[in-house]
């Protein structure tokens, strides 16, 4: 009986190419994407998920505090109502508040 007659043979050398084949490509998919993974981790942090525009680690709170109002044509007058409202009652709840 010839060796490389034997289907048998040729079996099990196919299946160790394969299998060593197999280990490798997988082995160098995985590094590649490792790789890519890092490098998104490793950009700048941006803690907004649609731009990069507002981080509030760095906006001083004295900025928000200010009592600027934008008025847009037509809407002056809703907004300063709506703004007096809102600070009145931020100033009524803050005083319940220190109060209990």
């Amino acid at each position: 009986m010839n060796l490389l007659d034997n289907k048998l043979v040729w079996l099990v050398a196919f299946m160790t190419v394969f299998n060593i084949g197999m280990f490798l490509g997988f082995k160098v998919l995985v590094n590649k994407t490792a790789d890519q993974v890092i490098q998104k981790l490793q950009k700048e942090y941006s803690p907004s998920p649609y731009s990069p525009g507002f981080d509030p680690d760095k906006v001083s709170p004295d900025a928000l505090r200010r009592k600027e109002v934008l008025f847009y044509e037509g809407q002056g007058e809703f907004l300063a109502d709506q703004i007096t409202t809102t600070d009145a009652w931020q100033a009524s709840w803050e005083s319940e508040r220190i109060s209990q």
